[in-house]
Protein backbone atom coordinates (compact mmCIF):
# COMPACT_ATOMS: atom_id res chain seq x y z
CA UNK A 1 0.00 0.00 0.00
CA UNK A 2 0.81 3.54 -1.04
CA UNK A 3 2.52 4.75 2.32
CA UNK A 4 1.10 8.68 1.52
CA UNK A 5 -2.38 6.93 1.11
CA UNK A 6 -1.70 4.95 4.82
CA UNK A 7 -0.75 8.19 6.25
CA UNK A 8 -4.19 8.80 5.15
CA UNK A 9 -6.34 6.66 5.66
CA UNK A 10 -5.17 4.58 8.91
CA UNK A 11 -5.31 8.01 11.00
CA UNK A 12 -9.56 8.58 9.76
CA UNK A 13 -10.02 4.69 10.44
CA UNK A 14 -8.46 4.80 14.04
CA UNK A 15 -10.36 8.04 14.98
CA UNK A 16 -13.80 7.00 13.10
CA UNK A 17 -13.80 3.10 14.36
CA UNK A 18 -11.51 3.55 18.36
CA UNK A 19 -14.08 2.17 20.76
CA UNK A 20 -16.54 1.38 17.73
CA UNK A 21 -17.95 -2.08 17.85
CA UNK A 22 -20.24 -1.53 15.09
CA UNK A 23 -17.75 0.15 13.01
CA UNK A 24 -14.80 -2.31 13.43
CA UNK A 25 -17.08 -5.21 12.68
CA UNK A 26 -18.05 -3.43 9.46
CA UNK A 27 -14.13 -2.92 8.24
CA UNK A 28 -12.99 -6.34 9.44
CA UNK A 29 -15.98 -7.72 7.06
CA UNK A 30 -14.39 -6.68 4.47
CA UNK A 31 -11.07 -6.92 5.09
CA UNK A 32 -8.73 -7.57 8.55
CA UNK A 33 -8.61 -3.82 9.22
CA UNK A 34 -7.85 -4.42 12.54
CA UNK A 35 -4.32 -6.20 11.91
CA UNK A 36 -3.34 -3.70 9.65
CA UNK A 37 -4.38 -1.35 12.22
CA UNK A 38 -2.43 -2.86 15.48
CA UNK A 39 0.57 -2.84 12.91
CA UNK A 40 0.79 0.69 11.67
CA UNK A 41 -0.19 2.10 15.53
CA UNK A 42 2.87 0.24 16.81
CA UNK A 43 4.89 1.51 14.41
CA UNK A 44 3.77 5.02 15.01
CA UNK A 45 4.82 4.14 18.81
CA UNK A 46 8.08 2.32 17.80
CA UNK A 47 8.88 4.95 15.18
CA UNK A 48 7.18 8.03 15.43
CA UNK A 49 6.48 8.73 19.16
CA UNK A 50 10.16 9.12 20.35
CA UNK A 51 10.70 11.52 17.70
CA UNK A 52 7.36 13.46 18.71
CA UNK A 53 8.17 13.46 22.18
CA UNK A 54 11.60 14.83 21.48
CA UNK A 55 10.18 17.41 19.42
CA UNK A 56 7.75 18.62 22.67
CA UNK A 57 10.34 18.66 24.80
CA UNK A 58 12.66 20.83 23.03
CA UNK A 59 9.21 22.85 22.15
CA UNK A 60 9.23 23.31 26.49
CA UNK A 61 12.61 23.67 26.87
CA UNK A 62 12.70 26.55 24.20
CA UNK A 63 9.46 28.84 26.15
CA UNK A 64 11.03 28.16 28.99
CA UNK A 65 14.06 29.73 27.92
CA UNK A 66 12.08 32.63 26.20
CA UNK A 67 9.87 32.80 29.15
CA UNK A 68 13.11 33.13 31.71
CA UNK A 69 14.34 36.02 29.31
CA UNK A 70 10.97 37.71 29.31
CA UNK A 71 10.68 41.67 29.46
CA UNK A 72 14.05 41.69 27.76
CA UNK A 73 15.10 42.58 24.46
CA UNK A 74 15.81 40.28 21.82
CA UNK A 75 18.34 41.52 18.95
CA UNK A 76 16.98 41.00 15.64
CA UNK A 77 20.22 38.57 15.06
CA UNK A 78 18.89 35.94 17.92
CA UNK A 79 16.84 33.66 16.23
CA UNK A 80 14.87 31.03 18.11
CA UNK A 81 16.42 27.46 18.41
CA UNK A 82 13.18 25.42 17.30
CA UNK A 83 14.09 23.56 14.26
CA UNK A 84 12.67 25.34 10.77
CA UNK A 85 11.62 22.25 9.31
CA UNK A 86 9.28 21.38 12.08
CA UNK A 87 8.11 24.87 12.05
CA UNK A 88 7.40 24.60 8.12
CA UNK A 89 5.82 21.38 8.58
CA UNK A 90 3.44 23.01 11.24
CA UNK A 91 2.46 26.10 8.95
CA UNK A 92 1.53 24.09 6.47
CA UNK A 93 -0.80 21.79 8.34
CA UNK A 94 -2.14 25.19 9.64
CA UNK A 95 -2.21 26.91 6.25
CA UNK A 96 -3.44 23.49 4.82
CA UNK A 97 -1.08 23.21 1.97
CA UNK A 98 -0.25 19.62 4.20
CA UNK A 99 -3.13 16.66 1.94
CA UNK A 100 -3.03 14.95 5.25
CA UNK A 101 -2.33 15.06 8.99
CA UNK A 102 -0.73 12.10 10.62
CA UNK A 103 -1.77 10.09 13.41
CA UNK A 104 -0.35 12.23 16.49
CA UNK A 105 -2.81 15.52 14.95
CA UNK A 106 -5.55 13.46 15.01
CA UNK A 107 -5.58 10.53 17.35
CA UNK A 108 -4.00 11.69 21.17
CA UNK A 109 -0.95 10.22 21.25
CA UNK A 110 -1.64 8.75 25.13
CA UNK A 111 -4.41 6.48 23.51
CA UNK A 112 -2.04 4.41 21.02
CA UNK A 113 -1.07 1.92 23.19
CA UNK A 114 -4.68 1.46 24.37
CA UNK A 115 -5.82 1.52 20.49
CA UNK A 116 -3.23 -0.95 19.47
CA UNK A 117 -4.65 -3.25 22.43
CA UNK A 118 -8.03 -2.64 21.42
CA UNK A 119 -7.19 -3.60 17.70
CA UNK A 120 -5.22 -6.60 18.68
CA UNK A 121 -8.75 -7.33 20.81
CA UNK A 122 -10.69 -7.58 17.99
CA UNK A 123 -8.10 -8.75 15.21
CA UNK A 124 -8.23 -12.50 17.21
Amino acid sequence: MDKKLKEILFPTLVTASYMNERSVAIMDQEMNMSEYLVKYIETNITEELPKIMEQEQEYFSDHTKSMSSFGRTRSPSQHSTGSNSNQSVQMDFLSGNNPYLPLVMRFPKTLWKDAAQYYKSKAD
